[in-house]
């Protein structure tokens, strides 16, 4: 691997990370105030609301937004960008028009029969919603597949910012129906930040002079996507099995609690969502340059595994403090934080070690892992959801995702074969494990303070190498950008 390669990563990742960070005091300070304005049982349908959506965005999307990222760097014209990004992004959007007028009218006959007891109007936000997040994925994903790291970062933060100011505006004005106040904040903000990506990417968004054909065939970029339209729909039921499964045994006020602390773990997976912004088209890039390097995969792989285990370890020591911010009707949220982190840990981990299956297009694999993935997550609640309420379902989601890395990395390798040091590895997150389940029954504690310790102390050591050579990296990066002259 080039040098060179690596730094560009790292320095794309360290620009990311400035938008992170503001990002993470944007949402540190708006979710409480939002929490305490709204009372758990709308933020609990606003919660059902998000998931509908993201199960709808998914099936319409056809799974042609992971085509679009494994094809983008096939050729590096703007024709082809252009003709690429129109292939993939028309079909979804008319597929999602016709079924949400399908859904609007079926769901007026519904209840018109008395069964079922959605009104039009929230028939209508969650169509719009859909649509708008489906075009909201191509938008952004096309501002993160050209490397324009400071507008992504922007991007996200103007959609948190909006989402923020527009519930607080709206409350003020109404101070009565919260969820449809939520619902409207939630699309409003979505929508402007699909204009600015969209103006800012607007040469590829000039679909009016479509001049060059992509050499590929719709079939061939559907039998990519399909099979991932599929895990990617599972992957979003096993995600919203938690709340499925506490909205059953316990209250709509328990899932918004449990949404909450979703929400402030969201806040931090930042983290996560920029690491997977650039990892990805990298990866690919990588592989289709020098593509028997396989040592830029293992840094890649111990570059986060010693930022997200570091990150999710100090979380859980602090998740207490976190939860004060949310205020005294969702103080249980202390007791979902520490299984919840192990979300954006697994996932942003296995997305080094999966990138074998991006590689060798075999995306028929998706499949198996959401459905592995998701069996875990069923059982678990079934199990767990009933005996430990929300605890018991953050639980189950937390070793679900350990599942999900697992069967993502052993059928990465078995296509595209790397050594991760996965024994080392697993000694990490056994203990970073034990971490989160004795966090999640105890209050802040000089034991706590301990374990966080041994967490630290156990990563450094049995990633030693890699430890200083991010260091290095870093030290590196922060010398060119403060003594610039």
């Amino acid at each position: 691997m080039e040098k060179n390669t690596g730094m560009s990563f790292v320095k794309n990742f360290f620009v990311l990370g400035i938008g992170t960070f503001i990002y993470l005091i944007v949402g540190v300070i708006g979710t409480p105030v939002i929490t305490r304005l709204v009372d758990p049982t709308d933020y609990g349908r606003l919660s059902m609301f998000t998931v509908y959506s993201n199960i709808g965005m998914m099936f319409c999307g056809l799974g042609l937004d992971q085509t679009l990222v494994r094809w983008f760097y096939h050729d590096d014209s703007i024709d082809y960008k252009r003709k690429l990004v129109y292939e993939c992004c028309a079909v979804p959007v008319i597929l999602c028009v016709c079924v949400g007028i399908l859904m609007i009218l079926a769901g007026s006959y519904a209840n018109g029969l008395g069964l079922m007891d959605y009104s039009r109007t929230e028939l209508l936000l969650l169509v719009i919603n859909v649509l708008v997040l489906l075009i909201h994925r191509y938008a952004i994903l096309v501002v993160r597949l050209r490397y324009h790291t400071k507008d992504y970062s922007v991007v996200n933060i103007i959609q948190k910012v909006a989402y923020i100011l527009i519930t607080v505006c709206l409350v003020g004005i109404f101070q009565d129906y919260y969820f449809i106040i939520l619902a409207v904040a939630t699309i409003l903000s979505t929508l402007l930040c699909v204009v600015v990506a969209v103006l800012r990417e607007k040469e590829i968004w000039n679909f009016h002079h479509l001049k060059s054909d992509i050499n590929i065939s719709y079939k061939e970029l559907l039998n990519y996507g399909i099979p991932i339209m599929f895990s990617s729909g599972i992957t979003m039921i096993f995600n919203a099995l938690d709340k499925l499964f506490i909205n059953h045994y316990c209250t709509l006020a328990d899932v918004g609690v449990y949404t909450s602390a979703m929400n402030l773990m969201a806040v931090f997976s930042i983290v996560r969502t920029s690491f997977n912004a650039l990892w990805m088209p990298t990866a690919v890039e990588h592989y289709e340059k020098y593509s028997d390097d396989k040592e830029f995969y293992r840094r890649g792989n111990a570059f986060i595994v010693l930022l997200m285990v570091t990150f999710g370890a100090g979380v859980i020591l602090f998740k207490d403090l976190f939860v004060l911010l949310l205020g005294n009707k969702y103080q249980e949220a202390a007791e979902i934080i520490p299984f919840l982190m192990f979300e954006p840990i697994m996932y942003t981990i296995s997305e080094t070690t999966a990138t074998g299956i991006v590689v060798q297009k075999k995306s028929k694999y998706q499949i198996i892992i959401a459905a592995g993935a998701f069996i875990s997550n069923f059982i678990g609640n079934w199990i767990l959801t009933p005996i430990m309420g929300p605890r018991g379902a953050a639980l189950s989601t937390g070793v679900a995702y350990i599942v999900f890395f697992a069967l993502r990395t052993f059928l990465a390798n078995k296509v595209f074969y790397i050594n991760y040091d996965l024994k080392k590895f697993a000694i990490v997150i056994i203990a970073l494990f034990m971490f989160a389940y004795y966090g999640s029954v105890h209050v802040f504690s000089m034991e706590q303070i301990v374990m966080f310790a041994i967490v630290l102390m156990l990563l450094a050591l049995l990633y030693r190498d890699y430890f200083m050579e991010t260091i290095q990296l870093a030290k590196g990066l922060f010398v060119k950008v403060f003594h610039r002259k």
